[in-house]
Order: C-alpha cells, then sequence, then structure tokens
C-alpha cells in the first residue's frame, strides 16, 4: 500500500468515528439539557454512551487525521508494517469500542480515557493504540538525515518537520503510559485507578494534538495566505517549546507511586507546557500576516474562517483554564473550547484532503456550506464552553442526578444545550458534505464488495 492509499484509510476512519460519535452526542445533550434532563432515568446509559463518544471523538478522530497526514510524509517505508495495515486494524477498534458500549459494562469517567471496564473495550483500545504506533514508526521519526520534498503537493516543508514532532510526541505519550502502568500502586478503588493510570499520558496526548492543530494552521495558510507561514526555524522554536518539556514525562510517571509528584506535575505540566508553544506560533503568523499583506482571495476566505475559528477557540479554552479554582464544570469547560479547536482545524483539513484524493466538495450550495460549517460547530462549542464555566456545577452528573436551582445554572447549562445543539448542527453538516463529496464512490465500493462476496461463495470449500 502507498501513502496516499494509507493516508485516505486513515481519513475514513476518522470521518467514521467523528460520525458515530455525533450520534452518541444527542443522548448527552437531552440528558443536560433543561426541560429534557428528566426524560433519562438511566444515568448509566449516559455514562456509557459518554465514554464511547469522548474516546471516538477526542481520541480516535484526532489521531487519525494526524496520522492521516503522518502517513502521506516522503521516508522509506517498512514492509512489517505494510503486512499490518494499520488503519484495518484500528478499524477492528473501533468495532470493539461499540460493542463494549453495548454490553452492561460498568461505565468509569476518569480523566481524560474513561473506561469501560469491559475486556472488549480494552482489547478495542489496544487495537487502536497499536496501529497508531505503527504508523508513527513508518517513516521512524528520529531519523537521522530527515528526507524532505520541498514540493511536497500537501505538506509544506514546514509541517514536514512539525509531523515528526507530533510523531515524536505521540511516543512519548506511550511511553509515559506504559511506565504508568508499571509503576502505581493499582488502588482497589475502579475509579481512582484508572483515572490515575491515565493522569500522565492524558495531559501528553493533549501536547500531541496542540502539536497536530498548529500543523494543520501552516497547511491552511499556506493555502490562504503563504507569506504568512513563519520560517522553518521559528516554526521549529515553537514546536520546540510545546514538545521538549513532556521529556520530562516519562521521569514523572516512573514516580507514579509517590501522587504529590505524579498528579501535581503532571498538572503543573499542563498549565505552563502548552500555551507558550501556541503563542509563540501566533505571534510569529501575526507579524508575518503585518509585514507581508493581508490580501485573502475570496476562493479562500472559507478556509481563513475555520482557522480563525480554531484560534479564537484555543484562546477561550486559555481564559476558562485560567479561571479553574475547584473541580467542577468550568473543566470541561476550558477542555472542550481546548479540543475543540482541534476539531474545527481537522475539519478544515478532511476537505482539503478529500479535494487532495479526487473527493471535491460539489460545487453550489454544498461548497458555500463547506465554508461555514467549521465556524457553526465551532461557535456552538464556544457557547458550548462559556454555558459550561458559567453554570459551575459539579462535573459528570446526568439525567435525574442534576440539580439546577439558581438562574445562572439555569441560563448557564440552558447555553449549554443551545451551544450543544448548534454543535451538533455543524457535525451533522460536515458529515452530509464529507458523504456528498465521497458519493460518487459508494456504487464502486458495493459492487467491489458484492464482487468479492461472491467469490468467497464461489470458493469450494468441501473437497
Amino acid at each position: 500500500m502507498d501513502a496516499y492509499q494509507r493516508s485516505q484509510q486513515w481519513l475514513v476512519v476518522g470521518i467514521v468515528s467523528l460520525l458515530l460519535a455525533g450520534f452518541l452526542s444527542f443522548v448527552l445533550v437531552v440528558g443536560r439539557a433543561p426541560g429534557l434532563h428528566h426524560l433519562m432515568t438511566d444515568p448509566e446509559f449516559a455514562r456509557r454512551s459518554l465514554v464511547v463518544h469522548v474516546n471516538l471523538s477526542l481520541f480516535v478522530w484526532l489521531s487519525s487525521i494526524l496520522a492521516s497526514l503522518y502517513a502521506l510524509l516522503p521516508g522509506k517505508r517498512n514492509k512489517i508494517v505494510s503486512l499490518i495495515e494499520p488503519p484495518y486494524l484500528a478499524s477492528i477498534g473501533i468495532v470493539l469500542l461499540l460493542a463494549s458500549g453495548a454490553s452492561n459494562a460498568t461505565p468509569v469517567m476518569s480523566n481524560y480515557i474513561p473506561v469501560l471496564d469491559h475486556p472488549l473495550f480494552f482489547i478495542g483500545m489496544g487495537c487502536i493504540l497499536l496501529a497508531l504506533v505503527l504508523t508513527y514508526f513508518d517513516p521512524f521519526p528520529l531519523q537521522r538525515r530527515v528526507l524532505v520534498d520541498p514540493g511536497h503537493p500537501v505538506l509544506p516543508v514546514e509541517v514536514q518537520w512539525g509531523l515528526r514532532w507530533a510523531a515524536l510526541a505521540f511516543l512519548i505519550t506511550v511511553a509515559t503510559l506504559g511506565i504508568t502502568y508499571l509503576r502505581f500502586p493499582y488502588p482497589e478503588n475502579i475509579t481512582l485507578r484508572y483515572d490515575w493510570l491515565f493522569w500522565g499520558a492524558g495531559h501528553v496526548l493533549q501536547v500531541v494534538n496542540v502539536v497536530g492543530m498548529l500543523n494543520v494552521w501552516l497547511i491552511v495558510l499556506a493555502k490562504v495566505h503563504p507569506p504568512s507561514v513563519p520560517s522553518l526555524r521559528w516554526v521549529n522554536t515553537a514546536f520546540a517549546v510545546l514538545v521538549l518539556p513532556i521529556l520530562y514525562a516519562p521521569y514523572l510517571a516512573f514516580h507514579a507511586a509517590n501522587p504529590g509528584v505524579y498528579y501535581v506535575q503532571f498538572t503543573r505540566l499542563m498549565q505552563f507546557g502548552i500555551f507558550p508553544g501556541v503563542l509563540v506560533m501566533l505571534f510569529g503568523i501575526g507579524y508575518r500576516y503585518w509585514r507581508y499583506g493581508n490580501t485573502v482571495s475570496v476562493a479562500n476566505r472559507g478556509m481563513l474562517w475555520g482557522f480563525l475559528t480554531s484560534v479564537v477557540l484555543i484562546l477561550t479554552g486559555f481564559v476558562l483554564g485560567a479561571l479553574i479554582r475547584v473541580s467542577n464544570t468550568l473543566v470541561p469547560a476550558h477542555y472542550h473550547a481546548a479540543i475543540g479547536s482541534v476539531t474545527v482545524i481537522y475539519m478544515v483539513m478532511a476537505y482539503l484532503l478529500l479535494e487532495r484524493f479526487g473527493f471535491p466538495i460539489p460545487a453550489g450550495s454544498l461548497k458555500r456550506m463547506s465554508a461555514w460549517q467549521p465556524v457553526i460547530f465551532g461557535f456552538g462549542q464556544t457557547i458550548f464552553a462559556v454555558g459550561f464555566g458559567l453554570a459551575g456545577l459539579a462535573r459528570k452528573v446526568y439525567g435525574a442526578e442534576q440539580h439546577i436551582s439558581t438562574l445562572r445554572e439555569f441560563v448557564g447549562m440552558g447555553l449549554v444545550g443551545l451551544g450543544g445543539l448548534m454543535a451538533i448542527t455543524g457535525g451533522v453538516l460536515f458529515v452530509w458534505i464529507v458523504l456528498s463529496a465521497l458519493s460518487p464512490a459508494i456504487p464502486v465500493i458495493i459492487k467491489k464488495r458484492r464482487a468479492l462476496w461472491k467469490a468467497i461463495k464461489s470458493i469450494p470449500f468441501r473437497s
């Protein structure tokens, strides 16, 4: 399989996971919205839906888009990795996640990676994680001589370096998780156990997401306004500011048995380790945009709006994060704004990849809609996050467990419902636009599957 085929398959894995996560998000909005939350009498059903939703939307979707870009890097391919086909392995993992969600498994609302206490869930997550590791080893990100293609049709030179920074950050995440598993004390309380296990790796994974977001920013800017892309030295400096601090993470994981070091230091790594690199990149972009003019063609304004929406969301996330004092809904408010900024720009990237792979968005209303869809989704996420922050309710309660008593809580959760529905609308539009772009290929795929099934049935299994 060549690089473009693997990139296409990772893109499909990401789109399918986001489609499934969007379907599950209806359950979560009903469980939170005033006037509707009483309809949900089984909070455990909402929690199981939340677990699968979070892992599909915040892990599989984001990781798949980044893997799709990484697969396009120039470099020598590993024959063993080609035999395993990582996207297929990840697809098996998604099926197992859904199967575990359909069971009566106990949902554990651990931070960063909520889990279902069921073997199918962990086997599915293991398949996805292994698929990503294999992808990031092909090509290996720490080669002595980095192969760069100045004329690459998708990835600017700055991004070809930036994606290797992302791969390095992901491998540090996996190493942090492995060391934590070997070193943490395995407490009897199931919630504390998984929260402890994923606390360190979850923090480092957010750095991976932000590095991926910055890479897509650069790809979009190279299309919209090439002079705004900072120099390679500036870009590598921004990525170094982001990634080098997490080299400390495996050392912290080695001290996982000491919560005073493990929990506190990873929290400090999140508080002070992410925003400086993002601000360095934004300063470089803003300076070059101001210096070299601000003319953007009408055809590219949709991508520019997507980029600006992502910037607004990440800055909103930083502000909400700075306001956190206690563990209430301000925490998920910060998290949804920050991770929403990554999702928005990845939607823009999905459109670009589809066009590159021969599936452009049909001209007309859908093309115009694709320019505004990321803005609709991002605006909804912003309202959702602000509402969560305003409400200040207890975290991780749903349905009849949720008690709304004050005007501030009512207004805040009303905004959560409004923003959530707007974000869902943006997500549905995204899926509709993507499926419309892919529609010419659907009959061909079905025809090939039918031909394969007929060939299988014709095999004489009995001698």
